[in-house]
């Protein structure tokens, strides 16, 4: 009994221990929810951080717990680190943006098309706890309002203008949700003169919520509403059409990118950006992330406020065209990332209609470029089946045209490109080419993923193409570990592992197909005379020769960090520079050999100053033709700012943190096991010494 008493103790404190480790991972779903007491919110803001640990209340002065009703939110901006308790304005914007303009005619309302954005705005954290002091609501964002109002001469102008920093949750206004009561967070500015309450419902059958109500109280003050024919408060908003901010229980829905909610009177639009929510199951911090269908896919539609059509590529234009003196000359056109929805001219159709098509539009300076999909209700897929190209003869992409000033069409109708089955998307990150004979008219996409008919909330399953498996992978891949120093210091250092899979068109029996090589970083690649150090920016620049085939380095890749004022950094941009010949690329034309430049300038690594960005998943940055896939990254940038020298504290990425999560219920689960078997051992040794004592008698 000894013995067993202390097997048992030890396995309860092995328990606990694993409990520990679990409730400081990423908080996992829960799929049901229960039934909890109305209860009276409170209040609360806090100041984004790096992770967030918990959701308390701001404070006016750091030693003195604030009232619920004077809650205030704080914004997450590029100034300078402050107390907390204290609000950093943003940097200053045009408070308004009214123009005179003839009366309009308001339109329906449109599909949200999210927009490029160079410079973050501002976002504010709030929060909205129970009776007993229990986070219960979180919400994360930045949001704008947009619209028309009538002038005092009737005539009608835009406005448009951000809530301000200093809006606050309204504890009386704002409440809690259960499964028979909406979450409803309130917040109020100007003296409570404006607000905006964004309401949650959930759906228990599906166990999801989403935004049911968005609402907003503006007074037409001279500031925002200039010359403005109405005074007072005027009410803009009302239910949504369609599935907004919708996610499962458990969960927190995320959008990093422009999300609008659009109204037909007033022309009045919601823009929220950098959001993250949570209305149901909060456990102190938001929990696993479901990001929205805008991060996933560059360009999206809707219908009837619901997506239809999801598609994410890059696109270069070639053919040919003919000059002032009759003579042929080549063009090249890259349609742009900023290139924007036509509305007017896409639209989706029911998959189950007969020969049903998705129609996504897109024009980009003088330029116009149009995708038709087409469904075959015999088979049950999707393909493309027309594109459609209008490009402006202009002066720097056709010289000497003798169309110079002209739109010319190219492209025209396809077969069966594309074709993938009704629910699934097609993915392709080698290069498609679809060639058109007139004019020698190609379309060479890259990165390559769509799906224009049945969405559901994001992409379906995946359906790739044949190009994608390479047909050489590169050898094992050599762990680079790099230092840089300036004046004598260490001013970076870098560990991490590098492979580049790269896609080409080769040259087989007088044909053309797609093909890739793989490469990897070699660990002396360092160039110490590019890599520079900064207080703001840090260069790692990387030169070589991909498996020393040659004996000059023609390859370049470079990674740039930026360090912001409130301390954070992160890598802003990637690059690699390479040689495209025969030497590397097998059967490539030797005519087509050329230096190729690729970037991506997406935000990626973050840290802070004084940490590490540490991570051992695979990350993978794709640019043009090119897969670079990093792995058992340790970067340190900025290491000048860490106290004591070397790496400083590590700051783990999320897709770590996804996999540690296992760890502790793999432990709990084993634990369990074994107080099982222990039990069950117990029982029978003490069956068996119950038997033995019969026996005796």
């Amino acid at each position: 009994m000894k013995l067993l008493t202390a097997v048992l103790l030890l396995i309860f404190v092995a328990l606990g221990a694993a409990q520990n480790t679990e409730s400081a991972a990423t908080t996992a779903p829960t799929k049901k929810l229960t039934e909890g007491p109305t209860s009276k919110a409170k209040t609360g803001a806090t100041t984004k951080a790096p992770k967030v640990t918990t959701a308390t209340a701001a404070t006016a002065v750091p030693t003195t717990a604030t009232p619920a009703s004077t809650a205030t939110a704080t914004a997450a901006t590029a100034g300078p680190a402050t107390t907390a308790g204290t609000a950093t304005a943003p940097t200053a914007r045009p408070a308004t943006n009214a123009s005179t303009a003839a009366p309009k005619t308001t339109a329906a309302p449109t599909s949200p098309t999210p927009g490029p954005t160079t410079v973050p705005p501002p976002f504010f954290t709030y929060n909205v706890t129970s009776a007993d002091g229990q986070v219960c609501f979180l919400a994360q964002f930045y949001a704008g309002f947009s619209g028309t109002y009538e002038l005092k001469n009737t005539s009608m102008v835009d406005f448009n203008f951000e809530m301000p920093e200093n809006a606050k949750v309204d504890a009386k206004k704002s409440r809690c949700g259960w499964p028979s009561q909406t979450a409803i967070m309130f917040l109020t500015w100007t003296e409570g003169a404006d607000s905006l309450a964004l309401e949650f419902s959930m759906d228990n059958e599906a166990q999801t919520f989403q935004l049911k109500s968005a609402n907003a109280s503006l007074t037409h003050s001279p500031a925002h509403f200039p010359d403005s024919k109405t005074t007072g408060a005027v009410k803009y908003g009302g239910v949504t059409m369609g599935d907004f901010f919708k996610a499962d229980f458990g969960y927190s829905f995320k959008c990093a990118s422009t999300e609008q909610i659009a109204y037909k009177a007033n022309d009045f639009k919601f823009t929220f950006s950098q959001l993250k929510v949570q209305p149901y199951e909060v456990d102190k911090t938001f929990g696993q992330e479901s990001p929205c269908v805008a991060d996933g896919a560059h360009w999206s539609l809707k219908e009837k406020g619901n997506f239809c059509l999801l598609a994410d590529f890059q696109l270069t234009f070639t053919g040919e065209y003919t000059k002032n003196d009759s003579k042929m000359g080549t063009f090249t056109v890259m349609l742009p990332a900023d290139a924007r929805i036509d509305l007017a001219n896409s639209h989706c159709e029911d998959s189950n209609a007969p020969m049903a098509q998705a129609v996504l539009a897109l024009t980009f300076d003088q330029n116009s470029f149009m995708q038709v999909y087409q469904v075959d209700n015999k088979t049950k897929t999707f393909s493309l089946v027309n594109a459609t190209a209008k490009l402006m003869h202009d002066k720097t992409h056709f010289p000497d045209s003798k169309d110079a000033g002209k739109i010319v069409t190219y492209g025209g109708a396809l077969t069966d490109q594309f074709q993938t089955g009704l629910g699934d998307y097609y993915k392709c990150s080698a290069m498609q080419k679809v060639e058109f004979k007139e004019n020698k008219f190609a379309l060479s996409y890259t990165d390559l993923k769509i799906q224009p008919f049945d969405v559901h909330m994001t992409f379906g399953n995946l359906s790739q193409c044949g190009q994608d498996t390479p047909t050489a992978k590169p050898p094992t891949v050599p762990m680079g570990n790099w230092t840089i120093t300036r004046d004598n210091k260490t001013c970076m250092m870098m560990q991490f592992q590098a492979q580049f899979i790269i896609s080409y068109q080769k040259e087989v029996g007088g044909k053309t197909e797609m093909s890739k090589v793989g490469y990897y970083l070699p660990n002396t690649t360092l160039d110490t005379a590019e890599s520079t150090c900064g207080d703001t920016v840090a260069m790692f620049v990387g030169a070589f020769s991909p498996e020393n085939l040659k004996p000059i380095k023609d390859w370049v890749m470079t990674l740039e960090f930026t360090m912001k004022k409130d301390k954070s950094y992160s890598m802003t941009n990637f690059s690699l520079e390479f040689m495209m010949d025969d030497a590397y690329f097998p059967g490539l034309n030797k005519s087509m050999a050329k230096m190729v430049t690729v970037f991506n300038n997406t935000t990626r690594f973050d840290s802070t100053a004084g940490n590490y960005y540490m991570c051992n998943a695979n990350q993978d940055i794709m640019a043009m033709n090119v897969n670079a896939t990093f792995m058992k990254l340790k970067l340190q940038p900025f290491a000048e700012q860490v106290k004591g020298g070397g790496l400083g504290s590590p700051s783990d990425c999320a897709a770590d943190n996804d996999v540690s999560n296992i760890v502790p219920i793999a432990v709990g689960c084993a634990l369990a096991g074994l107080v099982i078997i222990v039990l069950i051992a117990y029982l029978i040794g003490r069956s068996r010494s119950n038997r033995s004592g019969y026996q005796s008698v």
